[in-house]
């Protein structure tokens, strides 16, 4: 290869041909980068060597391109330089370029697009690496996997909470350093306050009496406001029967080809918090009607339905659209005029309109019932210690809703999946970190509904002995009185998952902090010794007096007579009297 390339070069050089090497003056540790060499501004084969002879190779001959992958950089960024050469009639031609090659081992950024987060409400999450936005980064939430865009964005939506509840967040991308945190779900009274509205997403202009329902879990929704928009005006009002119906009128289409719906309840709200439901308007004329059938009535979400488009004398019909509801699939039927696609998600049972779509066809209209898979699953729990520190191996058990631990459950910590054992176990090693750091743990299996919680890895750079645990208790109780143990650290928060021992009994504390227990039955006043124990934290202790309950302490009585008797005794035998 060497000795082709010198021969290719070997000619005749003019005194104004300048050779050049040129490419990105920057990037990342792992990138591929790609460098152009050129003489007198034409492309050519030249011999290209990155750093200390760290990659050696010959550029295209025909486009005077080599490209080569960054090297790793972990202790910080590096500046290399590239030199190119090629054999002339009097010697060798030489060119360099310098590229700064960046270290990509911090910490990848999470930032929110609000700092108040309400259930059932969207939150945009951007992950960003040195103030750059990263895309196709993967964040975890809420047991499912979302992907950043180009900007580093993802939109998440907060789950429906009973309470204000944390959730975990988790973010990795290959080539960065993973992170999370923890996010406050804000419980807004909407957990029993949710509609679904079930309407059409593509109508036929004037068309009367077309159907609209307002579910909730409970059935349908009396008194919903339903508002028809039509070109920035208000066209009509409704309200839903007692049946959670109304039939509503479709304007006559002029320069829109739309209306909307503006769908209102006081103190409810759509799962998808839509202030405005569109309703496209598709006249029909007489050209031929498409036809569409869905092998299914109904299925769970998630799974795979079949719909056939025919038209109007029974023959499949290619490249037709599938719409759900106002949503366009990205593939269209086969030639048998047959396209496979998955069920929406929905959080109630409910009924979903699919259409077909050609140019040069009236379109089809069907419908399927999707249920809710929550609705035939069983929920999955996990139990962790919350919080760990770093390097430690640490278990992760997976149960089901009768506390029964459960094999061939996936687990996912820090990007790495393993399956639990017959036990229901499975063990991770905890990253190192370079400050205290949540991670989110995910659990999934199929048949089962997701679960998810969050660890806390602890980084012990500053000591293990710095994180200190505070017990409250009262400084006395009764025998059989039950007695409450209130565990914070050491700035003062509730500490969950800590393990309280008292007498021969160990409980862990609540997500309030707190393990209860009841005072046993004792002859006298006695001190006991509370012990308090948690990963990462500094072991301590401290004491409680359980006071016996008698209002006189018998023993002591019959010990005083015992003895009076003795002396009594002894002096009259002794002295013939009693003393």
């Amino acid at each position: 290869m060497i000795f082709f390339a010198m021969c290719v070069n070997c000619f005749t050089i003019n005194a104004q041909d300048v050779l050049e090497i040129t490419g990105p003056v920057d990037a990342f540790e792992g990138e591929e980068v790609e460098f152009t060499v050129t003489l007198g501004g034409e492309p050519i084969q030249a011999k290209v060597i990155f750093g200390d002879s760290l990659f050696v190779n010959w550029t295209n001959s025909s486009t005077g391109i080599i490209r080569f992958t960054m090297p790793s950089v972990p202790v910080g960024d590096k500046e290399y330089v590239v030199n190119a050469s090629i054999p002339g009639g009097t010697g060798w031609l030489y060119a360099s370029h310098s590229i700064l090659v960046k270290n990509r081992t911090g910490i990848l950024k999470i930032e929110f697009s609000i700092g108040y987060i309400v259930e059932m409400k969207d939150f945009i999450v951007t992950v960003k690496d040195r103030d750059e936005p990263v895309a196709g980064a993967n964040v975890w939430f809420n047991s499912a996997k979302y992907v950043t865009d180009s900007t580093g964005n993802v939109t998440l939506t907060a789950p429906d909470v009973l309470i204000t509840t944390n959730y975990g967040i988790s973010i990795n991308k290959t080539g960065h350093k993973s992170n999370s945190t923890m996010v406050t779900i804000n419980e807004a009274g909407l957990g029993l306050k949710l509609m679904e509205v079930i309407h059409p997403s593509i109508v036929e202009p004037g068309k009367a009496n077309i159907e609209v329902s307002v579910i909730s879990k409970y059935g349908g929704l009396e008194n919903v406001t339903i508002e028809v928009y039509y070109e920035d005006s208000k066209h009509s009002e409704y309200k839903t029967n007692s049946e959670g119906k109304a039939h509503i009128n479709a304007p006559s289409m002029n320069n829109d080809n739309y209306f909307s719906l503006h769908v209102s309840k006081d103190e409810y709200s759509t799962y998808s918090g839509e202030k405005e439901i569109t309703v496209s308007l598709f006249a029909r004329d007489l050209g031929s009607d498409l036809e569409i059938t869905l092998t299914q009535s109904e299925v769970y979400e998630g799974a795979s339905v079949t719909a056939e488009v025919t038209d109007d004398i029974g023959s499949g019909v290619e490249e037709a659209a599938i719409w759900k509801g106002s949503l366009e699939l990205d593939e269209s039927t086969d030639s048998k005029g047959i396209l496979e696609f998955i069920a929406p998600s929905v959080f109630m049972d409910r009924e979903y309109y699919i259409y077909a779509i050609k140019k040069g066809y009236n379109f089809a209209e069907g419908k399927i019932t999707i249920r809710d898979k929550s609705s035939n699953q069983q929920k999955l729990t996990i139990e962790i210690e919350t919080v760990i520190n770093e390097s430690d191996i640490f278990y992760v058990t997976a149960k089901d809703e009768n506390n029964i631990p459960l094999g061939e459950v996936t687990v996912t910590f820090n990007s790495e999946e393993k399956v639990t054992n017959e036990n229901g176990t499975v063990s991770f090693t905890a990253p190192n970190v370079t400050i205290d750091t949540f991670y989110s743990i995910e659990s999934t299996r199929y048949g089962y509904l997701p679960a998810s919680a969050s660890i806390e890895v602890i980084n012990l750079d500053g000591g293990e002995t710095s994180r200190k645990i505070q017990i409250h208790i009262v400084p006395y109780i009764m025998e059989n009185e039950e007695f409450t143990v209130t565990i914070r650290n050491n700035q003062g928060d509730l500490l969950s998952g800590a393990r309280v021992t008292f007498m021969d009994i160990s409980l862990y504390t609540d997500f309030k902090g707190t393990a209860t227990f009841t005072a046993p039955d004792v002859n006298w006043d006695r001190i006991q010794e509370i012990l308090v124990t948690k990963s990462a934290y500094e072991s301590t202790s401290a004491e409680i007096t359980i006071k016996n309950d008698e209002e006189f302490q018998y023993w002591y009585l019959v010990i005083i007579v015992i003895t009076i008797l003795i002396i009594g005794i002894i002096a009259f035998f002794k002295y013939g009297r009693i003393i």
